[in-house]
């Protein structure tokens, strides 16, 4: 009985997507026509204005193409059935501004160049009004593109550092255990003092309670040069409770500044010899210890090989790639590109293709 009232329509998506067309309030179509499959919307009445939100959804969309790596602009029409004057609420930088658009068929068209991660956000004004703005479509090709293949030079903003993350160990007086990573000598030793190890839903130690600490835990560390370094510091967490020998000489633990972390004090270094180095740490050993990695850092580069790191001379120019392979695999400051281009009287676009990191910034 219902069946027979009902539009009957084969199973397949563009039938369906034909059958509703006339009802549907929102419609996304990539620049050739075709329907987007990778976009959601979320449609709100706010009073006088509507709100539309548009965001990319489809993981297999984004895992399919590669979109961490893949920076090229994706360009949307966006269908509104009714006509509006729309604005964008910019939620990078908090801007609003009045977006180029068109009516069409009793439909109001916009067009926009989508980026991998970007989502939308339009208020809808029902007082229809005329806006004459440039559109934001990418496809124009440009006049001229300028590629930096060479080297160029750079400024670290922080020192350069070295990691270190294995030891020799010996808890107490027993004689130094073979190199073993941090972390994980750490859990050795608590198991022969009958501490709860780290990974078992460990409490953090301030919650722990504090009773005298009867146990020691001395760390014996190579650190490999190819150069002599002078005003290199160790980064290293509880540094004033430590002692701390660097070649067999005694180095002060009374800190002079901190490092990524205000927990993570520095405390200068004796010079860097050529060849081997040995770094030894007395660490007072605790039911509340926590043994964590520490670091070099000063003014070098740093080439890594599995789990051997050295000390190497530091460069004055890299190129535009990874800073990993560059004399910096475990740099976490910002680095500041210096070079010159000549243009004339021009609108100016920086591309930066297959970039991963946390942001870009240029100078304007």
């Amino acid at each position: 009985m219902l069946y027979s009232k009902s539009i009957v329509v084969p199973y397949d998506k563009i039938s369906v997507l034909n059958a509703v067309s006339e009802i549907r309030t929102i419609s996304i179509k990539n620049s050739d026509g075709s329907p987007t499959n990778n976009l959601v919307y979320n449609m709100r009445e706010d009073n006088s204005c509507k709100w539309l939100f548009i965001a990319h959804a489809s993981l297999d969309e984004y895992n399919r193409h590669d979109y961490r790596e893949n920076t090229l602009s994706q360009n949307i029409r966006i269908y509104i059935d009714g006509e509006y004057t729309p604005k964008l609420y910019n939620t990078l930088d908090g801007n609003i501004c009045e977006i180029a658009h068109t009516h069409q068929n009793g439909q109001t068209v916009i067009e926009y160049s989508l980026y991998t991660n970007d989502s939308l956000l339009f208020e809808l004004d029902s007082k229809v009004r005329s806006v004459f703005l440039q559109k934001t479509d990418d496809t124009r090709k440009p006049d001229k593109t300028i590629r930096f293949m060479d080297k160029v030079s750079y400024q670290r903003t922080e020192p350069n550092v070295l990691l270190i993350d294995r030891a020799e160990y010996a808890l107490n007086d027993e004689p130094f255990n073979q190199e073993e990573e941090i972390l994980r000598l750490d859990n050795e030793c608590r198991r022969k003092c009958g501490f709860p190890l780290k990974g078992e839903s460990l409490a953090q130690p301030w919650v722990v309670k504090d009773t005298p600490v009867k146990n020691y835990l001395t760390l014996k560390m190579t650190v490999n040069s190819e150069i002599e370094i002078l005003g290199a510091k160790l980064a290293i967490e509880d540094a004033e409770t430590l002692q701390i020998q660097w070649n067999n000489e005694t180095v002060s633990n009374i800190p002079d500044g901190w490092y990524v972390d205000k927990a993570i004090k520095t405390v200068p270094l004796p010079k860097i010899n050529v060849g081997k180095n040995t770094l030894i740490v007395k660490i007072p050993f605790g039911q509340r210890t926590n043994t964590e990695w520490c670091y070099i850092i000063g003014d070098f580069n740093v080439r890594n090989e599995g789990t051997i790191s050295t000390i190497i001379p530091a460069t004055d120019k890299i190129s535009f790639s990874s800073l990993t392979n560059q004399g910096m695999p475990f740099y976490g400051g910002n680095v500041i590109y210096k070079t010159e281009i000549e243009t004339p009287d021009c609108s100016l676009k920086i591309h930066a293709n297959y970039y991963r990191g946390a942001l870009i910034k240029s100078p304007h």
